[in-house]
């Protein structure tokens, strides 16, 4: 026993123990490689688990947000017209009105607008926009959040009705379409689902402004498509009244611009005829359109007419907004205008001015057949347009632009005519410069002209003011006697009429060689059926009327009721 322990200890002293103790090292090398091994391989398959993980739960989220898009969007599509299939869309972000909006604000050629909204007051609809910065930077980043206090959102919501301002603290912009093709923005002050996190919210929005984009698009090439073929029908509905045969020129083109006012919403259409001098303003040719009481529509003529001395001379359809007619000086009743020049060639034949009162203004396919109509009645039937002027030339004394006798006898003839039918009245005025031959005499004919055309110019505007929806009928019947049609007006009503063409004519001063000049009238009335039958009975007695007026002093009016029963065979003649 002691030998073998003796011999073993010669073997660990002799190196048999650094044999064992290699082997033991190494066996325990080989254990902790293998350790180092398995748990690489364990984190290996925790990464592997953790990115199964992830990539299940990025398609479940995915999967998640395709079967809601696809819910919306079955609902959207499912819709009859684009307007109830964006309600819908609306309601799925703004469910509770009093605290929240949205709205889609398109972009177009003549800027922002918003025809589509939730939770937004009428007031505020109207006045939704964007600035140009604001749109580029969404486009830029596709989904913009601003909060109160940032100068985007401020700048947006004050346009905004009062109690729309308070209903958010945060607006989020989503460009509809793609950055580089928008076709406008939604902004709503709440995301959709509720409760969803941001970034899903704000991915699961992006994809619906996408289809929403889409359904924009086809619905405004469907629209235009429509306009266009409306266009045309209305184009060929116009050219059919003038084809019918009218007794004369005139009457052709008020058929025509009536039909025109009618289709493009307009309330009055004016055709206006060049000047026919260097410093006369444009007349109207044929006014046509809604009846307004009096007064008003002596208003509306007056403002008609100053838009047509403000585009004198255009050569470019115009179109002219509320703001633009207050820098005319028309604040009331009419508030949206479109004017056509009417040429041939580079001949100027006139102006179309169409008129409307109320709010909403002239769509742009009205100024689009405004101007094809311009057009056509310039190139097609300028003849007739000529015509009318000829004819216009041929009824009116070229130094007052009043009718001339002959038109005056005709229309009195027409009147009386429809009197004896309808047993209307009607009534005649007669109005006579007083001693007009001395002016001529002292201050030569070029004074006694123009005293001829402005009396003529405040017959007008009296006649106008005063009996503003009646045909009243203005001439110069002859020498510096003006007579005066008034269908439908009985003996009192003419008087009145009469009375204030005297004292406004009473009132003019005159400057004739350094020195002030007054001239007055005198005025005979007449009425039928009290004074006679027939136009030579009205004349008549009209006449015997002036010839008291100034018997009795000038400057007065006289009725066939004032004159004296002397038998007219007695009176002297006596300059007028």
């Amino acid at each position: 026993m002691t030998g073998l322990l003796g011999e073993f200890s010669e073997l660990v002293y002799g190196g048999s123990a650094v044999a064992l103790a290699a082997v033991v090292l190494l066996q325990y090398l080989v254990h902790m490689n293998r350790v180092g091994r398995l748990r690489r391989n364990e984190l290996t398959i925790k990464e592997d688990l953790a990115g199964l993980e992830s990539e299940l739960g990025e398609a479940k989220k995915d999967r998640s947000l395709t079967r809601l898009e696809n819910h919306i969007l079955r609902e959207f599509v499912s819709q009859t017209d684009l307007a109830k299939a964006l309600d819908v869309l609306l309601r799925r972000f703004v469910p509770r009105t009093e605290n929240g909006y949205a709205a889609l604000i398109e972009k177009g050629s003549n800027g922002f607008s918003c025809h589509w909204s939730r939770g937004l007051t009428s007031f505020s609809q109207a006045r939704l926009t964007l600035t140009d910065d604001l749109f580029d930077q969404i486009c830029t980043e596709g989904v913009e959040p601003v909060t109160r206090g940032d100068a985007a959102f401020d700048e947006f919501v004050d346009h905004l009705d009062r109690p729309d301002k308070a209903k958010a603290e945060t607006l989020y912009f989503v460009v509809v379409g793609t950055p580089a093709d928008p076709v406008g923005v939604f902004v709503t002050t709440k995301l959709y689902p509720a409760g969803a996190p941001l970034p899903q919210q704000i991915e699961l929005a992006q994809r619906l402004m996408l289809n929403v984009a889409a359904g924009l698009r086809q619905t405004r090439t469907l629209e235009s498509q429509q306009r266009e073929l409306r266009a045309i029908t209305e184009m060929m509905e116009l050219r059919t009244v003038t084809d019918r045969t009218y007794d004369s020129p005139v009457r052709m083109i008020t058929a025509f611009s009536e039909r025109l006012r009618e289709k493009v919403g307009a309330d009055r259409a004016t055709l206006y005829l060049p000047p026919l001098g260097k410093t006369a303003s444009c007349k109207a040719l044929m006014r046509c359109g809604s009846e307004l009481p009096e007064g008003l529509d002596r208003v509306w003529i007056e403002h008609e007419d100053r838009i047509a001395r403000f585009c004198l001379g255009m050569d470019e359809p115009r179109t002219l907004a509320p703001e633009t007619l207050k820098k005319f000086g028309i604040h009331t009743l009419i508030r949206h205008a479109l004017v056509f020049p009417l040429r041939q060639g580079e001949k100027r034949l006139g102006m179309i001015c169409l008129t409307k009162g109320g709010q909403e203004s002239f769509e742009t396919t009205a100024q689009q057949l405004g101007e094809w109509a311009s057009e056509y009645l310039g190139e097609t039937i300028f003849k007739v347009v000529n015509q009318a002027i000829v004819e216009r030339q041929a009824r009116q004394d070229g130094l007052t632009e009043l009718a001339n006798r002959r038109e005056f006898d005709q229309q009195l003839n027409a009147h009386v005519a429809e009197m004896q039918t309808c047993g209307t009245d009607v009534s005649l005025l007669l109005c006579d410069l007083d001693r007009f031959k001395a002016v001529n005499d002292t201050y030569g004919h070029q004074s006694g002209d123009e005293v001829l055309r402005v009396a003529a110019q405040v017959v007008r505007e009296q006649v106008m003011s005063i009996r503003s929806t009646d045909r009243a009928v203005i001439a110069r019947y002859g020498g510096e006697e003006i007579a005066v049609i008034l269908p439908g007006v009985p003996l009192p009503g003419a008087v009145r009429v009469g009375e204030s063409i005297r004292k406004a004519i009473s009132e003019i001063a005159f400057e004739f060689e350094r020195k002030s000049v007054t001239v007055t009238t005198s005025v005979g009335v007449a009425s039928l059926p009290m004074h006679g039958e027939t136009a030579v009975d009205l004349i008549a007695r009209a006449d015997e009327a002036l010839y008291h007026a100034k018997q009795s002093g000038r400057n007065r009016v006289c009725t066939f009721g004032d004159v004296s029963a002397v038998d007219a065979a007695a009176k002297e003649p006596q300059l007028r």
